[in-house]
């Protein structure tokens, strides 16, 4: 949609992880135990947070599927902990021995950030989340009407791909400079959220002419010089 999201940067490569991890923690249902899955996760963080500090956010992810997937069981709770503590464990270690261990300390400083009160917003190149958002709500509306017609692991998964859209989009504030790229991280949920109203909408005139509207957005925006 935006200029920035046609370049490779660390939330782009993140995304691979992204996808990664959602095989990994949709894993949970079928698994007769979770701790190997949560552990693989925890790296899988760990990495995408050494790539790109805001993926730290997506190890809550762990917790909120361990509250979906599956009953309550400590060990796999802490298996996620240790999964994460493994990879910064070496990388401390690695700062440790070069006597540059302050610097380890200083990665967890944009932790401590507040969130922003205000965000500037050129409204008039922000006109294509038009479209994306009223997709993003019919999708919802639509979700909503067939959401106890739809197998228990199907509800189950889109609870958890909310929650990977709502971390992903607000982990941005602890970026020190802030560019449109972060909200790539939100481009794995929404794309199942739009091809799933896609799917299933009714009206088949309406819905082509949003994905024209969509497409046409898209266009105008990479290619307009004005």
């Amino acid at each position: 949609m935006f200029t920035p999201f046609l370049v490779l940067s660390p939330p782009l490569i993140c995304n691979f992880l992204v996808i990664w991890m959602l095989f990994k923690l949709f894993g949970f249902y079928n698994n007769d135990e979770g701790k190997s899955n949560a552990y693989d996760v925890g790296m899988i963080v760990a990495i995408g947070t050494l790539v790109y500090f805001p993926f730290i956010y997506m190890f809550l992810l762990i917790w909120i599927a361990l509250i979906i997937f599956r009953p309550f069981n400590w060990r796999e709770w802490i298996s996620g902990v240790i999964g994460f503590a493994t990879v910064f464990f070496f990388l401390a270690v690695f700062y440790y021995m070069n006597n540059e261990f302050s610097q380890f300390y200083n990665i967890w400083l944009p932790l401590g950030a507040s969130f922003p009160k205000s965000i500037n917003i050129d409204y008039y190149n922000y006109l294509i989340l038009i479209p994306v958002i009223l997709i993003l709500a019919l999708c919802f509306v639509k979700l909503r009407q067939n959401f106890f017609k739809s197998y228990v692991h199907i509800r189950k998964s889109f609870q958890l791909l909310f929650w990977v859209f709502i971390i992903a989009g607000l982990s941005f504030y602890v970026k020190e400079q802030f560019n449109l790229n972060h909200f790539l991280l939100c481009a794995v949920p929404a794309s199942i959220f739009f091809a799933y109203y896609f799917l299933y909408a009714n009206v088949k005139w309406f819905y082509e002419t949003l994905f024209f509207l969509l497409l046409a957005g898209i266009i105008y925006f990479q290619f307009n010089t004005f």
